[in-house]
């Protein structure tokens, strides 16, 4: 009984505190996990695992097996469907024998043009971390960056953007617990960060500049000024994670669960404005999550973000999940309207996941996707 105070102060402390201003950070956009990702940026009210602490800290409760990961590289590229047909297109002119020089020309300007207005976007993550039931810990080393350079012309209003490229380290730690009869479980996770930014302006645009949004700055200035040492700063952030496994059809095991992060919004102690803010972020979700045979499956539906002003699509994710024989893992998804899926394999002392994931880069529905092929390699005992 006195744990389950302590614990239930802790969470109340830590909502008096987000709504105080404090400084809080956002945990998706520098950890994403793998499976996470290849499921359609779902999960919220799946069953917990090792990676819950980043999507719904109360899935700690779920946790059956203590696991240590040591050594856990994660590398993320781009993949542009659109580029790879481009090139197609520009090849069937060059290696076509009836093409003109003029023809051959035309298409290798288009192939460019294509290829200069994607999202170069890398992830380079390393996490090595312990989970058990109710508990995680990890350390936090991610570094991000996107560099678009755009070809579009000024009425595009895209000439360079940075895309929100960052270095964050830090710690994770993640706890959770149930009530009522384990049907109710609710966590927390804290994370003190330290993040450097690129720029203080992500887009640098001529339009922008012609506006007065950067005032008294240059393009040049931004991306290659000497004051780039003052562009980082130190944060503690926050997430609540509620789920609750409704007493009917059990042997689907259906739940329904919710979280809040980056409570009070996220902001770093700096002299100058970056890093720059980011908002907190609330998301609600439903699954089942059944057992057949061999099989533990998962089927998840969750509407994020549901306090930003996006378009109402942007804010679904549905994702799939079927784990065989306790090692074998295949997911599937719909970000926002995008498909995504992946691999994963959990062996003795190994664990490896491969998966393509996909979000929209704005905040309007279908106007421009991000895709990304990821892999990530560990060694577990």
């Amino acid at each position: 009984m006195m744990n389950k105070l302590i614990f239930i102060s802790g969470i109340a402390i830590g909502l008096l505190l987000g709504t105080s201003n404090l400084v809080w950070a956002d945990l998706p956009s520098v950890n994403p996990r793998p499976r996470m990702e290849s499921m359609g940026g779902a999960g919220v009210a799946a069953l917990g695992d090792k990676d819950s602490a980043m999507m719904n800290p109360a899935g700690l409760a779920d946790v059956q097996k203590g696991v240590a990961e040591v050594f856990p590289l994660l590398i993320e590229v781009p993949l542009d469907i659109s580029d790879v047909n481009s090139f197609k297109d520009y090849n069937d002119v060059r290696t076509n024998d009836s093409s003109t020089t003029a023809q051959k020309r035309d298409a290798f300007t288009n192939f460019m043009r294509d290829l200069a207005t994607t999202a170069t976007a890398v992830r380079v993550n390393f996490y090595p971390s312990y989970t058990r039931k109710y508990f995680h810990v990890g350390l936090l080393g991610d570094f991000y960056a996107d560099p678009r350079l755009r070809l579009g012309g000024f009425t595009s209003n895209q000439v360079v953007e940075l895309g929100g490229s960052t270095g964050t380290v830090g710690v994770i730690g993640g706890a959770a617990y149930t009530f009522l009869d384990n049907s109710l479980e609710v966590g927390m996770t804290l994370k003190p960060l330290y993040r450097i930014a690129a720029t203080k302006n992500q887009e640098q645009t001529v339009h922008d500049v012609i506006l007065g949004k950067n005032a008294g700055d240059s393009i040049p200035d931004e991306l290659f000024g000497s004051n780039k040492g003052d562009n980082r700063g130190f944060g503690v952030g926050a997430d609540l994670g509620v789920k609750y496994f409704i007493p009917y059809l059990e042997f689907l095991k259906p739940a329904v669960g919710m979280t809040w992060q980056d409570l009070g919004d996220t902001r770093f102690f700096t002299d100058s404005e970056v890093p720059s803010d980011i908002q907190q972020s609330i998301s609600i979700g439903a699954a089942i999550n059944p057992k057949w045979a061999f099989t533990k499956n998962t089927f998840s539906f969750d509407v994020r973000n549901i306090n930003k002003s996006e378009d109402f699509w942007n804010k679904l994710h549905l994702g799939v999940e079927s784990v065989l024989w306790n090692f074998f893992a295949i997911r599937a998804g719909l970000s926002q309207g995008y498909f995504t899926g992946g691999l994963g394999f959990d062996f003795k002392f190994l664990e490896m996941d491969f998966y393509a994931a996909a979000k929209e880069a704005g905040q309007y529905n279908h106007i421009q996707p991000i895709h990304t092929l990821g892999v990530r390699i560990a060694a577990a005992f």
